[in-house]
């Protein structure tokens, strides 16, 4: 088990929050979908089962709630990097 790294910080106008892990890495085939609310990524890893499974949400709802903020948010997901979420959020928002 690896830590998760969160950081909060300022770059320009933006206010940066990332949060990096060191686990699967998220399939190149997975990331054109990731935050689409009608598919998951499990459809691609298959991995939640039970009561673990949720609904895949997440991450169409972090991306939604980013956007009515006027940010973004991306992801990118490599093997010397690990995967990292981040977001921007202009500054006064």
């Amino acid at each position: 088990m690896q830590p998760i790294h969160v950081t909060l910080s300022q770059a320009d106008n933006w206010t940066v929050f990332s949060v990096q892990n060191r686990g699967e890495l998220i399939p190149a085939s997975a990331m054109l979908h990731l935050f689409n609310p009608q598919v998951r990524y499990s459809n691609y890893a298959a991995t939640e089962k039970g009561s673990t499974a949720g609904l895949g949400m997440g991450q169409f709802n972090a991306s939604e709630i980013v956007t009515a903020h006027g940010g973004k948010i991306g992801v990118v997901s490599t093997p010397e990097q690990g995967t990292i979420f981040k977001v921007q959020i202009p500054i006064g928002q």
